[in-house]
């Protein structure tokens, strides 16, 4: 649809092919927008479930996997207020208040142990802050708990 002229000239530029969508894309917009007009369904979608999740939710489950972390462990992982950035669009500096995990190892400094996460199964990646590692459970979906609390006692054992 449209004038024929730019069209033409849109057919001919060679990012035509690269930014063509295809049929995985098509689909995968369909499901995202089928989980938009779901009862429920926004709260499937990551980024959604991110924003929506509660401060108190956040810091239970910090409280949990604190509590899980081996007796020689714990010392060095604590629950911590945070901060969340929502990120791009219309609102990149706009922050959402958060709860995570602070980190501090005895044996090495932030940067040391924020590299043992990182190059651990599975790489967790971390902000440091005040000589900390920290963790902010918004951005870790519920259900990879477990294995954010085994990485975190690899990474200080």
């Amino acid at each position: 649809m449209g004038n024929p002229a730019p069209i033409a000239r849109l057919r001919a530029n060679p990012l035509l092919r690269a930014l063509r969508v295809d049929k995985a894309t098509l689909a995968a917009l369909a499901a995202t927008l089928r989980l938009h007009v779901a009862p429920g369904g926004l709260a499937k979608i990551p980024l959604y479930a991110m924003l929506g999740a509660g401060v108190e939710g956040l810091r239970a489950r910090a409280e949990a996997i604190a509590g899980a972390v081996p007796e020689h462990v714990r010392p060095a992982v604590a629950g911590r207020t945070t901060e969340a950035y929502a990120g791009g669009g219309s609102s990149p500096l706009a922050t959402l208040p958060s709860y995570g995990l602070e980190l501090r190892d005895p044996l090495r400094n932030a940067d040391a142990l924020a590299q043992r996460l990182r190059r651990g199964r599975p790489h967790v990646a971390g902000r440091i802050a005040d000589g900390a590692v920290v963790l902010d459970l918004r951005t870790v979906p519920a259900e990879r708990d477990g294995e954010l609390r085994t990485a975190i006692v690899s990474a200080l054992s």
